[in-house]
């Protein structure tokens, strides 16, 4: 059949299509000119953010310069203590004092000027003057600047003029500057004032030199908003602004843009006319797309309208048609679709409810089996007679663990079903059959029925394949229990009971095995109640502590691990001596019984959980050496008490000593030095490392307030033999090095002694 339809459908939308790709186009180019104009942006941001950084760097490499001429003192020094009673020539400490103020402007030539102001005099000074600060033509500068205290993080005063002439009297040729003062001498200052200027135009001249101002351009306001320096002398435009940045240290705003070429413009007027074509491109596809869509639609309409009039009301009603003409054909194949799956997940649960079903009545019921037995055997794919068949019940061993390390139902789910199947693909190999449920969480029953008796596999190699293949692949281990032969279906119940038994023998066989009925321990009666009246003397002697109550508690062990017990009489035994052991407890003091409730106890039942008996014997022996230990420390604690405060006093006169350490006490005092530790915490509430802590930076810090000796001196005489140590450990208790702290107490004692004798003065 051709199809013609489909072509007409394709050539109709071909127009379409071709001005969706127009559109795609404009898209890309207007998206190009975007990233462009963005890229220019940040490009210019960059440079703009490169010249900010230049002219902090030029001003702090001025204000590094002065600090070190107010550092290095010298002549400068000399200047600003000099005083009546000096001998020196006043006029020689101007002179060399005026030379470091010229090198200073030679070292920087954006410096216009500097002067400095001596406070006890009055006396001012500058390039070619000393004169009185009162005559002075910058003294209003001046005087603000001595009612304020300078810091060397004080920022930058605002563009000022500054006449070249230091008398006010005489015509002056003004510059535009920028000051910072600071005072006279360092650290403290209070002997006079250095001013320096800064000449704004040195360094917009700066700023001229790294721009283009054919590409950028690039204003600078002040904190008042007015310029300060613009490259190409326009007013500013915000429709052509790109950055705005601000330089912290003279509080100037940089404004900066591009400018505005022809090729510039040029682009932006195409980017417009894209938008243009592009917004009539859609609507004209949308116009077109309608129509063709219409055109198209019409053979659709009339199919509905066919089906529509051969479906039944009630059909038609559910399909939706008169909400969407498409959806009748779609929700019809859907609604066969949900019906078919909806019958196959009813046939897999029903088939999976009726295995579940036929296992149970075979293995858990004492019924004899239904007539239709054997119409589920053909629905199971199993055969409808057996002459040889076993029960299986493979246990998975440490389930808890199990749980703990697969924490989601899935991972659980995936590792069950991988056991299944590999246990059916060992069996495959010789053509038998398995059919397995998990009746338990931890449990996986299973029926293997070998194909042929004389050619099969033995069944102890074949099932120790199997778990050797499960340990090494599942990282998990398995235990299995093996029946006895059945010849017929319902002799498989005996053969799981049978399986069960042998299960029941895990703890005293072990796990990770086989284990055949055949091989267990024939029943044998109550046992158990011979090993109550030991249990009984065993609790007794440990009451009474007596020497070898661990030794005899091994011996109990060992003789009901030679018992052969199944596993509910061996957690019965267990379960015994815990509540004899219970009892014991109780006629002890208060803080034995309450360390066994709260520590051992839960100990004990977690080892019960356990999956052999070794493991069980040696974790519950465990937890009995420790009670015997918690005596046999109890009765060690009562002379304890005078140990401790001896070690206290010893530690309070020797914490000079830097060997001095719980290793050294023990030896001292002839006790462990756990031991020791564990007292000291139990009688005293800290750690000993703690509290030889405190004590010797306690002593530090009286050595550190009261006397001049050095760091070093301190440390050794705390018992550090390595002062970094002792700055390390008196920071982490002070919270400042031994340096700042003796400072800081200077700083707090001498106010004090100063108000102190100001008081005895009055007092006179």
């Amino acid at each position: 059949m051709k199809k013609t339809w489909y072509k007409k459908t394709v050539l109709s939308y071909l127009p379409s299509l071709y001005l969706t790709i127009a559109v795609i186009v404009f898209l890309a180019i207007f998206v190009i000119n975007e990233v462009s104009l963005r890229e220019a942006e940040r490009t210019n941001r960059y440079s703009t953010e490169h010249v900010i950084r230049s002219i902090e760097q030029h001003l702090k490499a001025i204000e590094r310069i002065v600090i070190d001429e107010l550092r290095i003192g010298g002549h400068l020094d000399e200047f600003f203590t000099y005083d009546e009673t000096a001998t020196s020539d006043m006029r020689m400490i101007n002179y060399e004092a005026l030379d470091r103020i010229r090198r200073m402007l030679f070292d920087d030539n954006a410096i216009q000027s500097t002067y400095l102001y001596r406070i006890w005099d009055d006396m001012i000074l500058a390039e070619g003057n000393f004169q009185s600060a009162n005559s002075f033509g910058d003294r209003e500068f001046l005087f603000h600047e001595l009612t304020k205290r300078a810091t060397i993080g004080r920022q930058w005063s605002d563009v000022r003029m500054y006449g070249d002439s230091l008398n006010d009297t005489v015509t002056q040729v003004s510059h535009r500057v920028i000051s910072i003062s600071r005072w006279a001498q360092l650290p403290m200052g209070g002997e006079g004032l250095v001013v320096v200027n800064v000449s704004v135009d040195a360094l917009m001249t700066q700023i001229t030199d790294m721009i283009d101002p054919n590409v950028s351009y690039l204003h600078v306001l002040d904190r008042t908003g007015q310029v300060v320096y613009s490259s190409d002398g326009k007013e500013i435009d915000e429709d052509l602004v790109m950055n705005r940045l601000h330089a912290t240290s003279v509080d100037w705003e940089f404004v900066s843009g591009l400018q505005t070429g022809v090729a510039f413009s040029w682009m932006q007027l195409i980017s417009r006319i894209w938008i243009v074509l592009g917004v009539v491109t859609v609507l004209l596809s949308l116009a077109y797309t309608v129509f063709i869509t219409k055109r198209n639609y019409r053979p659709i309409e009339q199919i509905v309208q066919l089906i529509q009039a051969r479906s039944e009301p009630r059909a038609a009603g559910k399909s939706g048609l008169a909400n969407d003409e498409f959806s009748f054909i779609q929700k019809a194949i859907d609604r066969l679709m949900d019906e078919n799956a909806l019958y196959e997940a009813q046939v897999q649960e029903s088939q999976h409810h009726r295995r579940k079903q036929a296992f149970a009545a075979l293995l858990d019921s004492d019924e004899p089996l239904q007539e239709d037995w054997n119409r589920s055997l053909l629905g199971l794919d199993m055969p409808q007679t057996i002459e040889e068949g076993f029960a299986l019940v493979i246990e998975i061993d440490h389930y808890a663990e199990f749980e703990r390390k697969y924490a989601t139902r899935s991972d659980q789910n995936l590792l069950k079903f991988a056991i299944a199947n590999v246990l059916q693909e060992f069996v495959s190999t010789s053509e038998g059959k398995t059919w397995s449920e998990w009746n338990r969480k931890n449990r996986l029953t299973v029926i293997y029925i070998p194909a042929f008796a004389e050619t099969s596999p033995p069944l102890a190699a074949l099932l120790d394949s199997f778990r050797a293949w499960v340990g090494s692949n599942l990282g998990l281990t398995v235990t299995i229990g093996v029946g006895t032969l059945a010849n017929h279906w319902e002799a498989l119940r005996l053969s799981y009971r049978h399986a069960m038994v042998a299960l029941q023998h895990k703890l005293s066989s072990g796990y990770d095995r086989v284990l055949f009925y055949r091989a267990a321990p024939l029943p044998r009666g109550p046992r158990t109640h011979g090993y109550y009246g030991e249990m009984n003397r065993i609790a007794q002697d440990f009451r009474i502590a007596k020497p070898d109550w661990s030794a005899t508690v091994e011996r109990l062990f060992d003789d009901v691990r030679e018992g052969d017990f199944s596993n509910e009489e061996i957690l019965h035994l267990f379960e015994y001596f815990k509540s004899c052991m219970n009892q014991a407890m109780k006629e002890l003091p208060h803080e034995l019984s309450s360390f066994w409730v709260g520590s051992l106890l839960p100990e004990w039942l977690h080892a019960t959980e356990r999956e052999s008996f070794d493991e069980i014997a040696t974790a519950v022996l465990e937890v009995c050496q420790q009670a015997q230990q918690s005596v046999a420390e109890l009765v060690k604690t009562k002379s304890s008490v005078q140990t401790i405060h001896q070690i206290r006093d010893y530690v309070q006169t020797n914490y000079w000593n830097s060997d001095l350490s719980l290793t050294y006490l023990s030896e001292k005092f002839n006790i462990n030095s756990k031991y020791a530790s564990q007292l000291f915490k139990e009688h005293t509430g800290f750690n000993f490392a703690d509290f030889l802590l405190t004590i010797r930076m306690d002593h530090a810090k009286r050595l550190l307030e009261s006397t001049d000796q050095s760091i070093n001196d301190v440390a050794s005489l705390v018992g550090y033999d390595i002062p970094i140590s002792f700055g390390r450990s008196f920071k982490k208790i002070v919270g400042m090095t031994p340096t700042d702290y003796r400072k800081h107490m200077y700083s707090v004692e001498k106010p004090r002694a100063i108000h102190d004798n100001e008081e005895k003065e009055v007092d006179s």
